[in-house]
């Protein structure tokens, strides 16, 4: 990959640049039009899957497993969107009850 290039798709075809992927495209999605269903980021990440095997020119096993690498990049974008969580404004990640109930067992 050149050092000038952000995604390719020879990096998307990369279990972190599939989730990264998703989770980018997501979320633009979210923001810019206001659309925000649960399936969203699934719908992305079977995209994504597929482009994959229609491009390496599978057979007909890889499009089952296809279906299982969608949900695999789906689940590794939306355990990294929990991770990284968003700021509620009292510095806090609202996704992350640990810190929450840490600090209000303060």
């Amino acid at each position: 990959m050149d050092g000038n290039d952000l995604y390719t798709f020879e990096a998307i075809q990369t279990l972190t640049g599939a989730a990264g992927a998703t989770f980018v495209v997501a979320s633009g999605i979210q923001r810019a039009f206001g659309f925000n269903p649960r399936w969203l980021a699934l719908a992305v990440a079977m995209v994504i899957s597929f482009a994959v095997v229609i491009h390496a020119k599978g057979a007909g096993s890889d499009y089952f497993f296809a279906i299982i690498n969608g949900f695999l990049i789906y689940l590794s974008a939306v355990g990294a969107n929990t991770v990284v969580g968003t700021d509620n404004g009292t510095g806090v990640q609202a996704r992350s009850g640990g810190l929450e109930s840490v600090r209000q067992s303060r």
